[in-house]
């Protein structure tokens, strides 16, 4: 391990993180990194540039640990480490996770990584608010796009729970969610010749769409998501990618994590309702209704469900003999499914 002295940055090398990070990546050997200095940094003035590097796997495997210029420079010994930058002597050390404490005064080491941890995620979020600028303003246009549709999504889906039975959309949705067949129970002689029951698929395909009847009488609507999951955006007025950077950079530290995260967010509900959309037509669809109403003759015999559908506009349940509800399909319901919002790569 060389001894050079290397360059001195009279400032903190922040631009340097990545080239740092490549290193460790292609090589696992922070130690021979072209800026690392071996000798130990003065025990004051350290600055966290990176809060934490970890060697990978195979490296540690193939090469070994590294050596840490403050404990153990002839001996190798972590794989979990941190960058720092000595105000001092202006030179930049890969050091252990353990040592630092020790080695820099008044825990000094400690309050840095969570420095650096912090700008590591603000500058995390700056990145994501900055590629995905316009979410904002698109996930609020859709949202207000989709309200009908989203009003006769919930309105269907609360006349079919009403008319199927709390019991039978548990069955439904139940079966839908393990992506199974319907079952339905038949009696067995068993052990003593007991007769008892036992479950068995019902039918030549499982229930499609049965996920639209989960929750209860207190499930959140659909268009209650999506109103929630858009109306903090009205509070922002970006109409530029400039708007958004002097936004950014204004703003604490805090607002642009509740930020980045509300957008993720409301992009899985917009994900849910695309999800939910196709998961109704598919149950309303005329081959499924076929075999809900086949498993209910056979599983509750005397007193089976019908769903009967005149073509794709009006759906009748009946019990037995009796209608017990009619449900209008309103045609908004049979569009074309809308676009899903896909965020920039850096979402991950």
């Amino acid at each position: 391990m060389s001894v050079q002295a290397k360059k001195a940055f009279q400032y903190r090398p922040d631009h340097l993180i990545q080239d740092f990070r490549e290193h460790i990546r292609a090589f696992g050997e922070p130690h021979t990194w072209r800026y690392h200095t071996h000798e130990p940094p003065a025990p004051e003035g350290a600055e966290v540039l990176l809060a934490n590097f970890v060697i990978p796997r195979e490296f540690v495997r193939s090469k070994g640990l590294a050596p840490c210029p403050i404990c153990s420079p002839k001996s190798p010994q972590y794989a979990k480490g941190h960058l720092i930058w000595s105000a001092v002597g202006g030179t930049l050390h890969a050091v252990g996770h353990c040592c630092g404490h020790k080695h820099f005064e008044d825990g000094s080491f400690g309050r840095g990584i969570a420095a650096a941890i912090e700008l590591e995620q603000r500058r995390a979020d700056e990145t994501f608010l900055m590629d995905n600028w316009e979410y904002p303003r698109e996930l609020l246009a859709l949202s207000r796009d989709l309200t009908p549709w989203a009003r006769s999504y919930d309105q269907v889906v609360k006349n079919l729970k009403g008319g199927l039975s709390p019991m039978v959309c548990k069955a439904i949705y139940r079966a839908a969610a393990d992506g199974a067949f319907l079952s339905v129970e038949d009696q067995v002689q068993g052990l003593g010749r007991k007769m008892v029951s036992i479950k068995t698929p019902f039918g030549s395909r499982p229930v499609q769409g049965g996920l639209v009847l989960r929750g209860g009488k207190r499930a959140v609507s659909c268009e209650g998501r999506i109103k929630a999951a858009s109306l903090i955006f009205e509070q922002l007025d970006w109409v530029s990618y400039e708007d958004a950077f002097w936004w950014a950079s204004s703003q604490p530290s805090a607002d642009l994590k509740l930020l980045a995260r509300h957008i993720k967010e409301a992009v899985a509900v917009f994900h849910d309702a695309h999800a939910d959309f196709l998961a109704l037509q598919a149950f309303l669809s005329e081959e499924n209704l076929e075999l809900v109403s086949a498993w209910s003759a056979v599983a509750h015999a005397g007193n089976p469900l019908r769903l009967h559908p005149h073509a794709r506009e009006d759906l009748a349940i009946w019990r037995g003999a009796v209608r017990v509800r009619r449900i209008l399909i309103p045609r908004n319901i049979w569009g074309p499914p809308f676009a899903l919002p896909s965020l920039a790569p850096c979402a991950g």
